[in-house]
């Protein structure tokens, strides 16, 4: 006959076999995390479209930042090293004005020739720097420029309109970048100038400014050369 303690000893042992047998609980919050992240892909990609979706952004912006940044960044860390929401991610953070140097060299990696995120074509980048370039990022002007050497198709209508809004509003900026560019980049850079500058008054304003670089000492070899090259 089983005794009283034989037979609590067997319960318990049925009741641990039984609960190690049993799928651990669904951690909701985990689960809830992982949903909120691909909403959050889904956004961003909604956002990084041309020059930025403004009323995404606006959406976004509404959030509170040290959460969206925390997830921006949980986001990008999941990523893979070439997935394209990376680059996408570093342009929402240039327009957060979060760690703006270090996004910013992501977008330029993006924009050249052997650009590691090979499934973003740089046309669909060119935007993100247009819209940079606008919100007064002389750097990316460089790497735009430098980029004009081997675009074609609408990359290179990309970087055309980029150029000629530069040239038209900040001729400096363009010449000054020119300086520190080899030869063949800066043909390639006047050849979309050239290509831009399709109204008389246009090319004739810029004529004019470029003459008056004359007496620059740093300017003045790159503005008579270009000069020659729109002419």
């Amino acid at each position: 006959m089983m005794t009283k303690s034989v037979f609590l000893t067997l319960l318990l042992s049925i009741q641990i076999a039984c609960s190690s047998s049993w799928p651990a609980p669904l951690d909701k919050s985990q689960s809830s995390s992982v949903s909120d992240l691909d909403k959050l892909r889904k956004q961003v990609e909604r956002f990084a479209v041309g020059e930025g979706n403004e009323k995404v952004y606006l959406q976004l912006e509404q959030l509170p930042r040290n959460n969206l940044i925390s997830d921006l960044d949980k986001l990008k860390g999941q990523a893979a090293e070439d997935d394209s929401i990376r680059v996408k991610i570093a342009f929402l953070f240039c327009r957060l004005d979060y760690h703006y140097e270090e996004n910013r060299e992501i977008i330029a990696r993006s924009l050249t020739r052997n650009s590691p995120y090979y499934k973003l074509p740089p046309d669909e980048t060119i935007g993100f720097a247009s819209n940079m370039i606008k919100r007064g990022d002389k750097q990316l002007l460089a790497v735009v420029m430098t980029a004009s050497e081997w675009a074609d198709g609408a990359l290179g209508e990309g970087i055309e309109d980029i150029l000629y809004k530069v040239v038209m509003n900040d001729l400096d900026s363009i010449l000054r970048n020119l300086v520190n560019l080899p030869l063949p980049i800066r043909q390639a850079v006047y050849r979309e100038i050239k290509f831009a500058l399709t109204e008389a008054k246009d090319k004739s304003k810029i004529k004019s400014q470029l003459k008056s670089k004359y007496g620059d000492k740093v300017l003045s070899n790159v503005a008579k050369e270009m000069l020659r090259a729109i002419t």
